[in-house]
């Protein structure tokens, strides 16, 4: 059942994100959250959602909440980075 399953409903979120459409993607993505607020997958197609539908702010902010739950995931600090970019603003990381 899709409204108490916080994986058949990244699924279908990340789906939709893979067919381009984001906007729906996210609603599917929120549900999950609700479940799972530490839910790291959908953290992240959250964050790739919203940074394809410009939003990079608040891509930037789901990003970094993926980041924090696994320090080595390269998906989410490429595209922070990315994201950064866009938003033209440089970091020292050093």
């Amino acid at each position: 059942m899709l409204s108490n399953n916080k994986y058949a409903l990244y699924n279908k979120g990340d789906a939709l994100l893979g067919g381009g459409n984001y906007t729906q993607a996210i609603q599917y993505l929120d549900k999950a959250l609700a479940i799972d607020p530490k839910f790291e997958f959908a953290l992240y197609d959250k964050g790739d959602d919203l940074y394809n539908l410009g939003n990079y702010t608040q891509a930037i902010q789901y990003l970094y909440q993926a980041l924090a739950i696994d320090p080595n995931d390269k998906y989410s600090l490429n595209d922070i980075g990315r994201a950064l970019i866009r938003l033209e603003i440089s970091i020292d990381i050093c």
